[in-house]
């Protein structure tokens, strides 16, 4: 059964513990123990923290840390690229300059029902628009 409030399934679950096993199958993917091996631990009165994988283990993973980085030096003395040169086809390139253009698949609901035409905003008359009215004192 699974509950649509809910992502992990609703019932009764058989966990093994001694073969790391649970009918969940979350505890064998991630080797992390699920709630179903939680509970069964603590019914048990195990130590649930033994059934996580050595991998996620808080020594294990300050190990990769450890060592320190070696800094990086300047770019003067980098030793000269000898490999080939790759660059990118300007077709597939993003236009940088200007607003995005948008990706939305209009539908049915988009178009607008009798096309009215555009009236400038400066003297309200159709045929023009306000960068090239010719009432605007500012452009003549």
């Amino acid at each position: 059964m699974v509950n649509p409030r809910e992502i992990r399934p609703v019932g009764k679950f058989v966990v093994r513990l001694d073969e790391r096993w649970c009918d969940c199958e979350k505890f064998q993917k991630i080797h992390l123990p699920c709630s179903h091996v939680i509970a069964a631990c603590k019914h048990a009165r195990h130590d649930f923290s033994m059934y996580i994988s050595l991998h996620y283990r808080l020594d294990v993973v300050m190990k990769v840390y450890e060592n320190l980085f070696g800094k990086l030096r300047h770019e003067e003395y980098w030793p000269p690229y000898q490999g080939p040169q790759v660059w990118p086809h300007p077709a597939t390139k993003r236009s940088e300059r200007g607003r995005p253009k948008s990706s939305r698949i209009r539908t049915e609901m988009d178009i607008k029902e009798g096309r009215q035409s555009r009236k400038c905003s400066y003297c309200r008359t159709e045929g023009h628009i306000r960068n090239h009215c010719p009432n605007n004192p500012a452009l003549r």
